[in-house]
């Protein structure tokens, strides 16, 4: 899906906010997942150790069933670049500790299948420049 987030299923709002509070995080975190042309079991699975971890953070529940839609969300999405601009700005905008929460992350994603693409380490330095 490029470009618009696949919409998950009204019936569970914690989902829909879980991903609207970290819609620039996972915007970022998937592209660098899908920069190398697809996304891994292993990468998917990085984010949604994050996405478990803020929820935590967030006061979400987030059960087997929530995380397995997470997890199809994060396995569909496929931002835009002009998305993945925006995501930049706004993180741009948050604290320099949130800044390198997000770029650590990044660089988690980036190494969880075991090989370093050149496109990821393109992406990885284009976040990170535009962030200082």
């Amino acid at each position: 899906i490029v470009g618009r987030p696949p919409a998950l299923p009204q019936q569970d709002p914690a989902c829909g906010v879980l991903r609207q509070q970290l819609r620039h995080d996972l915007i970022l975190l998937t592209a660098m997942a899908e920069s190398d042309g697809h996304i891994s079991l292993t990468e998917s699975d990085a984010i949604l150790s994050y996405i478990r971890h803020r929820a935590e953070v967030l006061g979400i529940d987030l059960d087997d069933v929530r995380q397995q839609k997470m997890q199809g969300f994060v396995r569909r999405f496929r931002p835009t670049p002009h998305q993945i601009s925006e995501s930049i700005d706004e993180i741009s905008s948050r604290p320099s500790k949130a800044q390198m929460e997000i770029m650590t992350v990044c660089a988690e994603v980036m190494l969880a299948d075991g090989e370093v693409h050149a496109a990821e380490v393109q992406l990885l330095e284009q976040i990170r420049s535009q962030l200082s």
